[in-house]
């Protein structure tokens, strides 16, 4: 699974609108942050699929880059819901937003030692 949602992240780089980009990386991001949840603590988390709450379980065991990456891509993502965007005064993704996502998903990546 981890490697699906890392594979559908780099393809869509390449043929996808911002905010496809993001939601494909913010999948990609919280299987491989769930996966190193589970490594460390074998046990079910409420919300182990929710990004923001993978970032507050690294908060706590002080691995500040993926927690920070994780919450940045979370932000990301809620900016293509108008809802949010209005509640915010944010605007829309842009493509910068989206090349963003995917360096922090490779930041993730780095973190956790799965690439160079």
């Amino acid at each position: 699974m981890i490697k699906e949602q890392c594979e559908k992240a780099a393809s869509s780089a390449f043929r996808d609108d911002s905010e496809s980009v993001i939601d494909r990386c913010r999948e990609a991001a919280t299987a491989a942050l769930n996966a190193e949840r589970l490594l460390i603590e074998n046990s079910e988390i409420q919300n182990g699929k929710d990004l923001v709450k993978l970032a507050e379980y690294f908060e706590g065991q002080k691995r500040f880059i993926l927690s920070n990456a994780a919450r940045t891509i979370a932000l990301l993502h809620s900016r293509a819901k108008s809802v949010e965007r209005l509640n915010r005064g944010t605007s829309a993704p842009h493509e910068a937003d989206a090349e963003l996502a995917i360096a922090l998903l490779g930041s993730i990546y780095r973190e956790l030692r799965w690439v160079q």
